[in-house]
């Protein structure tokens, strides 16, 4: 049935392989299953052979059964605890087939030396002994023909020959035909067995098969998106962040017009890159949702920021109308939701000749008279005075690469890609959209959401609370920047991007170094300080996730120096790559300086001091009381919170949020005592989230340069000192503070 065939290295077996060993499988389970029935026939069967035979004789033939019963058990477990492959196909095949060769011998010698001519009724019940075997084992007998032909054909030849002598014996020998029939039978039945066995198992495996294909073709299309966006995306990032810089220059009304429609056009060219890309990862199922809090209110006011340029250029009126009862701070995927209003305000202005575009949000109408327990319902709608939709082409919209009209494409542009990525994305996130539109009049696109209030506030109080991640906090809860000159290692290979990213830093005051590859990254921290990591992922000889992962094996503050990941890979599941490696946030590119500069802030401004201060002494300063001269309180927080939530509020939470630091702060103590330095390390940046999210900023500085020096012994003792002084003084400022807001 199944042709030897050696197997190459990490080649899955052929499915005529697989189907040989499932059968091979299937047959020995179900000898194994009917192993405790022969037992109970073995013993039924010497009670009549003690009426024909010697006793030994009948313990004999009764031993012998257990003992095959016995070695047949043994080798049913090892069977099926040997690791099968086709190399041990044959071998198994042999030792089953033996083991059931010398059952049916023994079988088949009950009528050769137990035959009675003397007792006609004892030799019908040897018969009928062997013949009660047969459609137990025919029943499954079929998974392995050749192994059941071979377990049965001595039994059979045996119980052919008995019953001709015993119908014989009774002169009706015409009576051996029904009994050939009904060992046709049970010879038949079998391969009628096989065959629909076989069909099934041929049916499972090419299933099998082709799920496994059809996944593998979907991993080797991820693989290319990953590669094309990083290959796209990293020279378009040079083409407009260089011709940005080049319209910051000074160049004549002609050059400025040049750059300015190369610029844009760089950016149309990145906008239906993101479109393809967003496409193919809903296609492939491979969309993650975040969960992080956000500002609504500035959600909507970005976007129509970035295009109220556009819509003023064309003389069309962009504005917002958000009702005063929609809670301001909420939580979901920010990200989505701003990126499915810039594909529809944008579409909005983009068919807006003249008039206004609106966007506004309301609750649903079946919320406005019941309660909101846990989640918002809002309905977001952007109306616009454009030129309408054909009543007759409406039925267009959100369909793949679809627009309404093949000429609107022409005048336009588009992917034609927006609107069934925006149906896609809110399907995920619970949501649905629809849209209301006259020719000549204009449209209504509409689309509700199910949102949460925010939730950083209430988490920060749980003991928990420290390991609040600063990221999902909206910005206006995040801690105020303190930015300075940088010292920033940059780990980037292309040229173009070299020059851009260290033009934007030096424009910014900073001071980077270029490095071309990661383990140049590894050794340049390791040979001098930096405040932070500006790190490419795909790099020569290492890239960047290895290059981290290195720097976090190292010893010594630079072990926790920020690592930003420079990435034009826009596939799922490339963020969480990142933070497992250990990298601290990601900048995507094309770089956007906005998002370069909060990036800055965020990691930049816990950094203890100037590096270069710390290289030229030659030797590592002390700066345990740097953080010493920041501002105890950091107000923009504090009065965000209490705009938020409330003064009574804001006390109630801090009354829960100091002695959690207390906790913290004496675990710290006892994990110095211990000399236990990764436990130092995660309970300093704790008490860092914490104290920064209710704007405790010198607490949290102080938090910081301890993460960074958690190895050192003394530093650890000098620090803890300096911030139990530092919380007595917070604590009382902070109070004061708030109880003065009010």
């Amino acid at each position: 049935m199944v042709t030897d065939r050696p197997e190459k290295a990490g080649e899955s077996p052929p499915i005529r392989w697989r189907i040989g060993l499932e059968l091979l499988s299937m047959f020995v389970a179900s000898r194994r299953r009917n192993i405790p029935l022969l037992m109970l026939l073995i013993f039924m069967m010497t009670g009549v052979l003690i009426t024909h035979v010697p006793f030994w004789q009948a313990l004999i033939w009764c031993a012998a059964g257990i003992l095959l019963s016995a070695i047949g058990f043994v080798l049913c477990e090892k069977f099926f605890k040997a690791q099968l492959s086709t190399g041990t196909f044959h071998r198994w095949i042999v030792i089953i087939g033996s083991w059931r060769l010398a059952t049916g011998l023994w079988n088949s010698t009950l009528l050769i030396w137990a035959w009675d001519p003397g007792n006609m009724s004892g030799n019908l019940m040897l018969l009928l002994f062997m013949a009660l075997q047969l459609p137990i084992y025919a029943m499954n007998g079929g998974y392995m023909l050749s192994l059941y032909f071979a377990e049965q054909a001595s039994s059979a030849a045996a119980m052919l020959a008995g019953a001709w002598l015993l119908m014989s014996e009774w002169g009706h020998p015409e009576l051996v035909l029904p009994v050939g029939l009904y060992f046709i039978a049970n010879m038949i039945f079998p391969v009628r067995v096989y065959r629909s066995t076989v069909g099934m198992l041929q049916a499972r495996f090419d299933a099998e098969h082709a799920r496994a294909e059809a996944e593998e073709a979907n991993r080797s299309k991820s693989e290319f998106l990953s590669t094309m966006s990083h290959e796209i995306r990293t020279p378009l990032n040079a083409v407009i962040g260089m011709t940005g810089l080049l319209l910051d220059t000074p160049l004549t009304a002609e050059q400025n017009r040049f750059a300015l429609a190369a610029k844009n056009s760089g950016e149309h060219l990145l906008y239906l890159i993101n479109d393809i890309l967003d496409f193919s990862k809903l296609e492939a199922e491979r969309v993650e949702l975040e969960q992080v809090d956000f500002d609504l209110l500035q959600e909507v006011e970005t976007v129509i920021s970035i295009l109220g340029s556009t819509a003023s250029a064309k003389g069309v009126r962009l504005v917002s109308d958000i009702a005063g009862d929609v809670p301001r701070y909420l939580n979901g995927d920010a990200a989505r939701l701003r990126q499915v209003l810039l594909n529809l305000i944008g579409n909005a202005v983009k068919f807006t000749d003249n008039g206004s575009v609106t966007v506004r949000v309301r609750f649903r109408a079946d919320e406005l008279h019941g309660a909101r327990p846990t989640g918002h319902s809002l309905r977001f709608e952007i109306i616009d005075t454009g030129i309408g939709i054909p009543e007759n082409k409406q039925q267009k919209l959100f369909q793949d690469f679809t627009q309404a009209d093949a000429s609107t494409t022409r005048r336009f542009g588009g992917s034609g890609l927006g609107l069934v990525i925006c149906q896609r994305i809110l399907a995920l996130m619970g949501g649905a959209v629809g849209f209301s539109s006259v020719e000549g009049q204009g449209s209504t696109f509409w689309f509700t959401l199910s949102l949460p209030r925010a939730k950083s506030a209430a988490q920060a109080v749980d003991c928990g609370a420290a390991n609040v991640d600063q990221q999902a906090v909206p910005q206006q809860l995040q801690p105020a920047a303190a930015l300075r000159d940088l010292q920033i290692l940059v780990a980037e290979d292309n040229q173009a991007n070299q020059l851009l990213i260290q033009t934007l830093l030096e424009k910014q005051g900073h001071k980077p170094v270029v490095v071309a590859n990661g383990r140049e990254a590894v050794d340049a921290v390791m040979s001098r300080p930096f405040d932070l990591v500006l790190m490419d992922i795909q790099m020569p000889e290492m890239d960047g996730v290895d290059a981290t992962r290195k720097i976090r094996r190292l010893s010594g503050p630079v072990r926790s120096i920020p690592i930003i990941a420079l990435t034009a890979d826009a596939m799922t599941g490339a963020k969480e790559k990142f933070f497992d490696a250990g990298m601290d946030d990601y900048l995507t590119k094309p770089i956007d300086v906005r998002n370069l500069v909060r990036a800055l802030q965020r990691w930049g401004s816990t950094a203890d001091m100037p590096a270069e201060s710390q290289q030229n002494s030659g030797t590592p300063t002390d700066q345990s009381t740097a953080y010493m001269d920041a501002a105890l309180l950091d107000e923009d927080i504090l009065s965000a919170l209490t705009d938020a939530l409330g003064n009574g509020k804001v006390i109630e939470l801090l009354d829960e949020v100091w002695p959690a630091i207390d906790t913290k702060i004496g675990q710290i103590r006892t994990a110095m005592e211990a000399r236990n330095s990764e436990r130092i390390l995660q309970l300093a940046h704790e008490v860092k989230g914490v104290s920064g999210n209710y704007g405790s900023l010198r607490l949290s500085l102080a938090a910081a340069q301890l993460e960074r020096e958690a190895n050192d012994p003394e530093r650890v003792a000098r620090h803890l000192e300096r911030m139990s002084e530092t919380v007595a003084q917070t604590r009382k400022s902070v109070t004061n503070f708030v109880v003065s807001a009010s």
